[in-house]
């Protein structure tokens, strides 16, 4: 009896960390990359706390507006979009391995 409970405690102690480690990593957050054949840029922020970090490209102790992404290939701009809400915008798309891609993003402060 005395394991059983032990071992529900673990587990739910190891559970409520996780979370609170996911929901800390999602405050402000910018990427991009390749993905097998797909080049993307995705970036997410959260307006209500003010930025502890000049990561990706931030300004210290600002509360973000918004966020502008883009993903260019040679000289076409294919895509870009914004978001004023704290969810998950990204842009992917094949790759041209003939053409050079780039991708960004902007922040916007309040």
């Amino acid at each position: 009896m005395r394991k059983k409970i032990l071992t529900t405690a673990i587990v739910m102690t190891l559970s409520l960390m996780s979370i609170v480690m996911v929901g800390a990593m999602t405050l402000w957050y910018a990427s991009k990359g390749r993905r097998g054949v797909y080049v993307y840029v995705e970036a997410q922020f959260n307006g209500s706390v003010k930025t502890s970090t000049t990561q990706y490209g931030l300004k210290k102790n600002k509360y973000v507006k918004k966020v502008t992404i883009s993903l260019k290939e040679g000289h076409y701009e294919m895509k870009k979009r914004t978001t004023k809400s704290n969810k998950l915008i990204s842009i992917e798309k094949i790759n041209n391995p003939f053409q050079i891609s780039a991708a960004k993003w902007n922040w916007d402060y309040k």
